[in-house]
């Protein structure tokens, strides 16, 4: 059996769908995110076709797993996951099949299984890549912690009182509007932290360029990355030993 067909039953998609689905528009990482793809003084970045893993040279005992969002590549998020890496914790972007999280919603049990040497698992994602992570969590209970970008559940995770959630939004996205946050309130616990990026817009949370359809902003786009860096570490210093 050949990788595409491995792919293709993965996905559960005719060629016919296959060739529909490859004919969106793809949102590709630009030069700024590229550019952190490359070792650095505290990080080893390792890419193969599956995954991109950014390691903190001084070993790690929390991972973050973090699913892309709808037709944007993996890679357009490397300057957060490196970034997030340089604090110690393991971070891993998977690459989905035609960039759309929701034919591999499970590529995160295969990392988990591959790094038996950390401890406690965040799984993350952006847009429709947090919604598919929402789904895994709701299935594997040995995730601790769930970290949303613009996005918002539609499974039902209210009753998890030991889960770890914060929830960041723009409040000038025009993809994932803020009210669809506060609606979907009743599906995350009780505990769960919303941070809000006054003035960010949906693409601010990776370096793909403009989406369609997204707000326009009112901050920079490297003020946004400060605001959900800082709150992304607060989710994963609760983890520290």
């Amino acid at each position: 059996m050949n990788q595409h067909t491995t792919k293709r039953e993965e996905m559960h998609l005719s060629e016919e769908d296959m060739a529909l689905v490859a004919s969106f528009h793809p949102y590709r990482a630009n030069q700024f995110a590229l550019s952190a793809l490359q070792n650095s003084s505290k990080v080893n970045v390792i890419t193969t076709e599956e995954q991109i893993a950014f390691l903190p040279r001084e070993g790690a005992s929390v991972g973050l797993i973090f699913y892309p969002g709808a037709r944007v590549e993996s890679e357009a998020y490397a300057v957060f996951l490196h970034e997030i890496a340089k604090w110690g914790y393991a971070t891993f972007l998977p690459k989905m099949p035609l960039d759309l999280a929701i034919f591999a919603r499970n590529r995160a049990a295969t990392l988990i299984s591959a790094y038996p040497e950390i401890q406690t698992w965040v799984l993350g994602g952006h847009s429709m890549g947090g919604g598919m992570a929402c789904e895994f969590v709701v299935t594997h209970k040995n995730v601790r912690g769930l970290l949303l970008y613009g996005t918002f559940p539609g499974c039902d995770l209210s009753n998890r009182e030991e889960l770890a959630v914060t929830l960041i939004y723009g409040t000038h996205d025009a993809v994932i509007a803020p009210e669809q946050v506060t609606r979907s309130r009743s599906n995350l616990p009780e505990q769960t932290q919303y941070i809000e990026i006054s003035g960010g817009t949906h693409s601010f949370f990776g370096d793909y360029g403009q989406q369609d359809g997204d707000g326009q902003a009112t901050i920079s786009h490297e003020e946004a990355r400060l605001q959900i860096l800082k709150a992304s570490q607060a989710l994963l210093h609760q983890f520290v030993q």
